[in-house]
């Protein structure tokens, strides 16, 4: 209360209704309920893996095997397109169809889960990404095969 009167001191202009109000908000009791209340759903819940599931996978090595090729694309885009060679073009075509293969599988393996979906919906989504993913390494390689391959396409379409 001595606050409030040396504000009205210090401050003329400071209106009352201020000081009523901050002085009743001191006295009001603070309870501790949270802003949101927490419910548990099983689709937000992390994937739990067996024990033989996790024996399968390596993700740490995984990861950085995604890393290795995603930072090998940097240098092989340009390249391709600069210089006309079909190892590059072969090279490019891989690497394109295996980083886009592990992206979508990631996203299959974290939005079409069995918890959600069942056993089978899983393994269909997983086996046509397997499907398009040998049809677009194929479609890619018989590209550079018959055409004029990765590099030349685009230094062709860059001439229009």
């Amino acid at each position: 209360m001595a606050s409030g009167m040396l504000l009205r001191v210090v401050h003329p202009r400071v209106n009352a209704h201020k000081l009523l109000v901050a002085s009743c908000l001191r006295n009001f009791p603070v309870r501790s309920t949270p802003a949101i209340a927490t419910t548990t759903s099983t689709a937000i819940l992390p994937h739990r893996q067996s024990s033989s599931e996790a024996a399968h996978h390596d993700y740490s090595r995984m990861w950085t095997l995604e890393r290795i090729v995603a930072a090998s694309m940097l240098p092989i885009i340009p390249a391709t397109i600069a210089i006309t060679s079909p190892v590059l073009d072969y090279t490019l075509a891989l690497l394109l169809t295996v980083h886009s293969h592990w992206s979508l599988e990631n996203v299959i393996h974290d939005y079409v889960r069995p918890r959600l979906y069942g056993e089978i919906v899983p393994r269909v989504a997983t086996a046509i990404l397997y499907f398009f993913s040998a049809m677009i390494l194929g479609g890619l390689c018989y590209f550079n095969y018959t055409d004029v391959g990765l590099g030349n396409a685009v230094r062709m379409i860059w001439k229009l």
